[in-house]
């Protein structure tokens, strides 16, 4: 949720923190909650409903039921309105991206480098089973 935060501040000057936990209950199609998936069908899933806040949809760091009919929409249903994709090879589209907003990563999360992981620059390979999404 980080990048479309940042998106929505650009484009609205409105920063609002958005729910994690509305993507891990509520997007089915495709993904598999805590057992990881893909941020293309989470920003898909983001483009036909709203984006719950974080305050009324918190993190649970586990599996629940889907509860955004009833959280406070931080953006409203239609308002995400694409994604683009950057090739993992094209180091020039992915610092114009970056020059517009925040950008999300896709990283393997079970690898022992990021399970390792204590601060700097990570300089090891990160996996291609792609399963977590990063800032």
């Amino acid at each position: 949720t980080g990048a479309l935060e940042g998106a929505w501040q650009i484009a609205t000057g409105d920063l609002v923190s958005l729910s994690e936990q509305q993507l891990v209950d509520c997007s089915k199609d495709g993904n598999q909650g805590c057992n990881g998936g893909s941020m293309d069908l989470a920003f898909k899933f983001l483009e036909s409903h709203a984006t719950c806040t974080e305050e009324s949809y918190p993190y649970k760091a586990k599996n629940g039921q889907c509860h955004e009919t009833t959280c406070t929409a931080g953006i409203p249903a239609g308002s995400v309105t694409g994604y683009k994709d950057v090739d993992s090879d094209d180091e020039k589209a992915l610092m114009e991206a970056i020059s517009k907003q925040p950008v999300s990563v896709a990283i393997e999360a079970d690898q022992q480098a990021f399970q390792l992981y204590s601060g700097g620059v990570l300089t090891k390979e990160c996996g291609d089973k792609l399963d977590h999404g990063v800032l």
